[in-house]
């Protein structure tokens, strides 16, 4: 046993060092030695790469001279300016250039210079011609040649008494990159030593450039003849030293192998890789030697004495005839003797211990699967009691027996229990009140309801609950079944307080808007019969001197006049206003309004100011806040009546930050100016108070209001980003509240109204008026009223039949008035083509308020001015001699 094991150890020992010997000859030796070129033409290469990276720089510079217009210009009209101004000694030192010339399409040199770049001085260098290029250089572009190129530049090297040069060509293009071509921009530098240096410094390569008849010279110029008749790039051999020589042959400008780049390169990968392999054979030898004896050793006292002992050990069993030592042998060695003594005891050990191992993998299922049961219990417990807290809801849950047996959180969000004092009480005796509104049936009844039928039930609360105030709650019952029975009911209990009154405001929001939508119709139509009305009824007060036909058409111009308002109020209430945002000062306008309030008001009626605002700035017109005050002080003073009361007025500032405010949850945040109106009057109940701003809606009696007043206020203070907001209880008086968004510092003021200087006593006789309206009853009555004063008026149902009227004789008008919105042809439309004929013509444009632009941006385009419908006499006269005189 010994001799075998210690012969397999030596055979083992020779054979992997015969192998390891075959392995580094053919394998690792030739392995370091490609490694060793890869590397070398991996230097090689980066050397390239930095002079090819110096010559793409030097064919951008290059570039950056022949792709400009002053080049371009210079190399036609050859001004002394363009070379004094560009081509000094500073731009060959600054761009480290030895070469810079200007060469004709025909070869011949407009302007050239060689300098040393660190001096600036003169250098002469050679091959460089000083005069002209042969007709077959690359470098020179022109028409001709320029369109074979393949590429509209020339870049490389060239070989010269002083080194090799890198050289780039260009043609001469405007800065856009076109042409044609009117010559070349030529530029060089020298690679010389220090150059070079320093691009070796930058690729960690030690390496030179010559040219090939200096590389001849070198101690191996047969190896590198041998490469340029073979055409090949690249040499590489040994020098003394112990360095490695990499040569790599480039062509210059002209396709000629005249460049050699060549590196010295330390063969370090080569040198490193044998002495590893050397010392690494030292060590496996010493290794082998070493483990080769261990082996043996251990194999001595592990293996072979104590299967000796064993082996004697069985055959005196077998021999004693003792069952516990008896030992079977199928082998004629000692290992043989030894399975064949202990198989059938290992045979026994095998099954039982297959008995107890699958006995143990059952154990260990079942506890497995026992504790992932309780981890699937607490996560699925952990899930629904987390999913129960994060309801917005309360959730009771409830037996037949009307008892809460859980709840989803500790503390109620909704009506502000403690499940501790919740859990085990009957949720009648929790909230008595819980009646709903919506079908009156207590929450004992609902219980009943569904434990009976097993369905659903749901249910509003809408009251005042202790400690929480008037609240809307939705109640929803759903049943927990066991079977075919309801054994618990879940009772969801949600706020939808909040939700409920802004849909009811969205409902009102959208009720005014459709209201203010057909109000604006409404109000563009009656003007235009407003209009013909007052006309007519003027001309006819001006024709008679019946003192009761007199009066009688007063009375009927008065009624128009009151109906204009009217319709004033309905433009108002539907938004509809083209008035401009101007910034004014509120708190002055209020005080100077109070007083004409305060003789509107009852002598029982005491008025009280409090305005603390002090930036008090809005974007608003001044009317509409007048109009805003008068409609809520006169409708404080109708809810007091004839008794005694107190009417306060109050400005102040309310900052709403992120939105959500108590006065309107959909305010933006930011700085509002608040008038608040608040009187000691009868008050009102919560279902009128939501009907205030409903249009026509009044608690006056008949004649005695429109019920458009707090309509009006909505109309504007909604159009302005506002909310106005109500509180009020039945016998303690009404608070009203405006908000309205605070004005810009910079908001140009509000303008002062221009004075009216209408009158019949000085209309001015004679001037020629067209009028265009697709109303011929406005066109007629306009007619018979202005021809009543001496005017002299040509009427036009459209724009195209005024456009032709003005085309036939542009001069026949004074000025033309025009309706905004026509068929066919706008207003604004006919005003821009009777400017473009004559530009002096004053053009004015009224209209009904709802297609009216931006009257600013009319004024611009040249139309004098513009003018709300209806219109009286004096109105129109005023304008028109206001326009004349501007003219004139």
């Amino acid at each position: 046993m010994k001799w075998k094991i210690l012969l397999i150890a030596v055979f083992f020992f020779a054979i992997s060092g015969a192998v390891l010997k075959v392995v580094e000859n053919g394998i690792l030796f030739p392995g370091f030695q490609a490694a060793q070129q890869k590397a070398v033409d991996k230097d090689l290469q980066r050397c390239i790469r930095a002079l090819k990276r110096e010559l793409k720089h030097l064919d951008t510079l290059c570039w950056d001279w022949a792709s400009w217009d002053d080049t371009y210009a210079f190399m036609q009209a050859r001004d002394e300016a363009f070379i004094r101004s560009n081509l000094v000694a500073s731009t060959f030192t600054d761009n480290r250039l030895q070469l810079i010339q200007f060469v004709a399409p025909s070869g011949d040199i407009l302007w050239g210079e060689t300098r040393d770049p660190a001096s600036g001085d003169p250098l002469a260098i050679d091959p460089i011609p000083k005069d002209r290029y042969p007709a077959s250089s690359p470098l020179v572009f022109s028409s001709g040649p320029f369109a074979r190129h393949k590429a509209p530049f020339v870049a490389g090297f060239l070989s010269t008494d002083k080194g090799p040069m890198l050289l780039a060509s260009r043609p001469v293009l405007t800065s856009e990159n076109e042409g044609p071509p009117r010559g070349s921009v030529v530029m060089g530098r020298l690679l010389d030593a220090a150059f070079v240096d320093e691009l070796g410094r930058q690729v960690l390569v030690d390496f030179d450039v010559m040219s090939t008849a200096d590389a001849d010279h070198s101690l191996h110029k047969l190896k590198l003849k041998q490469t340029l008749l073979s055409k090949k790039t690249r040499a590489l051999y040994s020098i003394a030293d112990g360095y490695l020589l990499a040569d790599a042959v480039l062509k210059d400008v002209e396709g000629h192998r005249a460049l050699v780049v060549r590196a010295r390169i330390d063969p370090d990968l080569e040198r490193i890789g044998i002495d590893t392999l050397h010392a690494n054979d030292i060590v496996l030898i010493l290794c082998g030697v070493g483990v080769t004896i261990f082996l043996l050793l251990v194999l001595h006292y592990t293996v072979v004495r104590p299967l000796a002992a064993l082996t004697d050990y069985a055959l005196d069993a077998r021999s004693s005839g003792d069952i516990e030592k008896r030992i079977q042998l199928h082998r004629g060695d000692e290992i043989g003797v030894l399975a064949e003594a202990w198989d059938a005891l290992l045979q026994q050990l095998a099954e039982k211990e297959d008995t107890i191992r699958e006995a143990n993998r059952k154990l260990e299922r079942d506890v497995a699967e026992q504790k992932q049961a309780e981890i699937r219990i607490r996560h699925r417990e952990n899930y629904y009691r987390t999913l129960m807290e994060s309801m917005e809801n309360d959730v009771l849950v409830v037996d037949a027996d009307h008892k809460v047996t859980d709840g989803n959180r500790e503390d109620f969000r909704v009506l502000a229990w403690d499940r501790s004092t919740v859990v085990g009480q009957r949720i009648e005796e929790l909230w008595p009140q819980l009646r709903p509104s919506a079908s009156g049936v207590e929450i004992a009844a609902l219980l009943d309801e569904v434990f009976h039928t097993g369905t659903p039930a749901f249910s509003r609360f809408e009251g005042e609950i202790e400690t929480l105030g008037h609240r809307i709650l939705d109640i929803r019952l759903s049943p927990i079944r066991s079977g075919d029975r309801t054994s618990y009911v879940i009772v969801s209990i949600g706020d939808v307080t909040r939700q409920v009154k802004m849909d009811r405001l969205v409902n009102q929001m959208q009720k005014i808007e459709a209201l203010g939508t057909m109000a604006a119709g409404i109000s563009h139509e009656f003007n235009n019969i407003l209009m013909s009305i007052i006309l007519n009824v003027e001309a006819a007060m001006e024709q008679t001197d019946d003192p009761f036909q007199r009066e009688s058409l007063q009375l009927s111009y008065q009624s128009a006049l009151r109906a204009r308002d009217l319709v004033h109020q309905m433009r108002i209430f539907s938004r509809q206003s083209s008035d401009p945002d101007v910034c004014i000062e509120a708190n002055p306008l209020i005080r100077e309004s109070l007083k004409m309030v305060k003789t509107s008001l009852s002598p029982s009626i005491r008025l009280h100011t409090d305005l603390q605002a002090e930036d008090n700035r809005l974007r608003i017109p001044p009317d509409q806040i007048q109009q805003i005050l008068v409609n809520l002080c006169l409708n404080a003073a109708h809810a007091i009546g004839e008794k005694e009361g107190e009417i306060h007025v109050r400005t102040a500032q309310h900052r709403v930050k992120d939105g959500d405010d108590e006065a309107d949850p959909d305010l933006a945040p930011g700085l509002y100016w608040v008038l608040s109106v608040v009187d000691t009057g009868a008050g009102m109940d919560n279902r009128t108070a939501k009907r205030i701003f409903d249009p026509f809606f009044t608690l006056k009696n008949r004649g005695e209001g429109t019920g458009l007043g707090l309509s009006v206020v909505h109309g504007i203070v909604t159009h302005h980003n506002g909310t106005v907001q109500v509180q009020s209880q039945p016998g303690q008086g009404t608070t009203l509240r405006v908000f309205l968004p605070q004005g810009a510092a910079d908001a140009p003021p509000a303008p002062a109204p221009e004075p009216e200087t209408a009158g019949t006593e000085n209309t001015l006789s004679g001037i020629r008026l067209l009028m265009v309206d697709d109303e011929e009853v406005i066109v007629s009555s306009v007619r018979r009223v202005l021809e009543n004063y001496g005017y002299i008026v040509v009427g036009a149902a459209d724009g195209k039949q005024a456009l032709r009227l003005f085309q036939e004789n542009p001069s026949a008008f004074d000025v033309v008035i025009s309706d905004v919105a026509m068929p066919g042809m706008s207003g604004v439309e006919l005003a821009k083509e009777l400017l473009s004929i004559r530009p002096e013509v004053p053009v004015i444009l009224c209209s009904g308020y709802q297609d009216v632009p931006d009257a600013s941006q009319l004024l611009q385009t040249g139309v004098r001015a513009v003018m709300k419908k209806p219109l009286n006499f004096s109105e129109i006269d005023a304008v028109i001699r206001q326009q004349l005189r501007r003219t004139h």
